[in-house]
């Protein structure tokens, strides 16, 4: 049936009982199983918020889909949205990109902010949250049970959610370290005091000193400004009260330095506890995890896939006739961690005979970047980007040899060293993070911070150009979208089984049409409405609560005011005031 059969053949009571009992996609949702995926914002959010694991949510949604077209995917963010105009946390459903293939969620006044710059001060406010475990708890049993729950990381919930694993035994419980957030109080296991990456040693006096190093201030003041966003300042609740309900000035109260140990503690405790899975992104961060305490009996490498990967080509794109092209895809010019400045230190020392030799091509955020042409005055030719987009890859990396990844960081899996790759630029990388295990040969790799060792592997390629071919004998090739989507599959326990109706993706899309047709006719009838009543119920009892409170304070006001208007100081006061009353002309004695 399709759009025309209804307006034409359907009558309004027709299309809401065939909406209700008779409609195939009913049906086969029903047999379908369901998925959960966590990530602390909407996956789709407009403002491209989130970086990485915001793209790669999007992706795995978009490549599930395709693999299994009726699967239900539930999608829950937190941490992300606020309203000052309740002082409660509760679900609202919001709209997505795949229309309703996707039920997205977000938790509203989550008490545990994300992202992690938001718990530098005071970490330990993640730690448990009965009111926020208490919310996540009706949600599972509202639109559980789920096959599996996917989280893509911690921020934005308080760790004891986790520990809802014992109430559903039977869904897998899959948690991916994007980041360092479970061992890592900042989330980049690099210590900004001293200047270099952490360790398993690391004492509660670095956690406290690093995170100072960025610190906060006002947190609490500001978790109300996002509160405001997007109302008008009389429908708010006040300031003080709105931040008490929600225990928000616990944000702004230090920790101890042996407190602060705590947070760490307990996120590997309930992961390790609860999680049947552990996903590393990169061998590298396995090691980290590893030595750090995460379970490495439940703990596999699993490297994301990314949609330049169907694209790749496997091989050097550009020739090596006259010199070299190397390419930084860089952000911040004076981001640390990224290596930002430690490359451009480093270059500068680049010998002129070398530096002759190379043009060189440099994307940063800042319109001040002008000590870049002052520092690489010996380079053939030197050119910065102002910013760029994923469409502008195909011109950057253009007649490029070699791309450069200097982060001195731990660095998960950078995606400038997917992209490059799969233009087919060779990447010369930092040991730090995943980057240079996309090739295997050590003369891509250079030691992290090492400028000698850098330019020694610089040098190496300018005099022989030729080996530059060689990162393709050693590279095993990117994951695509596809590839990574089945192995979550079987992550999560759903590759191999008959678990639904098979249907193909274009019979599905016909089907969608038809639903989204009646669904807009009847859109009180089905569970879009659901969290809004409730909430607007919520919204009713609380002005009830108002107008109650109101009453008691207007009849306790009266109250008081007769029983002043029964003493005797108040008859005499009148009394005196008579005369002057009288020539006002007010009435009474």
């Amino acid at each position: 049936l399709n759009e025309d059969v209804f307006k034409n053949r359907f009558n309004l009571w027709d299309q809401k009982t065939y909406l209700s009992y008779a409609s195939p996609i009913k049906a086969i949702q029903a047999a379908a199983p369901k998925i959960l995926i966590y990530n602390w914002l909407p996956f789709d959010n407009p403002w491209n918020w989130g970086g990485g694991v915001t793209v790669y949510c999007k992706n795995i949604i978009e490549g599930i889909l395709k693999i299994l077209p009726n699967i239900n995917i539930y999608f829950l963010s937190s941490g992300f949205a606020y309203s000052a105009k309740e002082d409660y946390t509760y679900v609202r459903k919001i709209g997505n990109i795949f229309g309703e293939r996707v039920h997205q969620y977000e938790i509203v006044n989550s008490p545990v902010p994300a992202e992690q710059r938001w718990m530098y001060v005071n970490p330990l406010v993640a730690l448990e949250n009965s009111e926020l475990k208490a919310v996540v708890t009706e949600f599972m049993k509202k639109y559980g049970p789920f096959e599996a729950v996917h989280f893509n990381n911690i921020e934005g919930l308080s760790l004891d959610v986790l520990d809802l694993k014992e109430n559903y035994p039977k869904t897998k419980y899959i948690f991916s370290i994007h980041n360092y957030v479970p061992i890592c109080v900042n989330g980049s296991y690099y210590m900004r005091h001293k200047h270099c990456n952490c360790n398993p040693n690391h004492t509660g006096q670095d956690c406290f000193k690093c995170t100072r190093a960025d610190i906060r201030k006002n947190i609490a003041e500001e978790q109300y400004k996002r509160g405001l966003y997007g109302h008008a300042s009389s429908e708010c609740i006040s300031q003080g009260r709105w931040i008490k309900k929600f225990g928000f000035e616990r944000l702004d109260q230090d920790v101890s330095v042996d407190e602060i140990l705590d947070f760490q503690k307990t996120a590997v405790e309930k992961i390790n506890k609860n999680c049947d899975e552990i996903l590393a992104v990169s061998k590298r961060v396995y090691d980290i995890a590893e030595e750090n305490g995460l379970g490495a009996g439940k703990m596999r490498v699993s490297y994301i896939g990314t949609k330049v990967a169907e694209h790749q080509s496997g091989h050097s794109t550009a020739k090596t006739e006259d010199g070299l092209k190397i390419v930084f895809l860089g952000n911040d010019i004076n981001y640390e961690e990224k290596g930002y400045p430690f490359l451009l230190d480093t270059l500068s020392k680049l010998e002129y005979k070398y530096a002759s030799k190379i043009d060189i091509l440099l994307t940063v955020k800042q319109a001040e970047h002008a000590e870049i042409y002052t520092m690489l005055k010996n380079f053939r030719n030197v050119k910065v980007i102002q910013g760029y987009t994923h469409s502008d890859l195909p011109w950057i990396f253009e007649g490029a040899n070699l791309s450069i990844v200097p982060v001195l960081w731990e660095d998960n899996l950078p995606q400038i060293a997917i992209e490059s790759v799969a233009y087919g630029v060779p990447v010369l990388a930092s040991s730090a993070g995943g980057a240079s295990e996309l090739c295997d040969s050590d003369l891509f790799r250079f030691e992290c911070g090492n400028s000698e060792d850098m330019l020694l592997k610089l040098c190496h390629f300018i005099e022989r150009p030729e080996d530059l071919s060689q990162y393709w004998d050693y590279h095993h090739g990117l994951v695509t979208i596809k590839e990574h989507c089945m192995e979550l599959l079987k992550v999560y326990g759903l590759s191999g089984k008959k678990i639904m109706i098979e249907i193909s993706e274009e019979d599905w899309g016909w089907l969608l049409k038809e639903h989204d047709f009646l669904q807009k006719n009847f859109k009180g009838n089905h569970e879009e409405g659901e969290y809004e009543n409730e909430h607007l119920q919520k919204v009713n009892e609380e002005l009830l609560r108002q107008k109650e409170e109101a009453e008691r304070q207007r009849d306790d006001l009266q109250f008081h005011l007769d029983e002043t208007r029964k003493s005797k100081t108040y008859k005499i006061g009148r009394a005196i005031t008579y005369i002057p009353r009288k020539i006002r002309g007010e009435k009474g004695i």
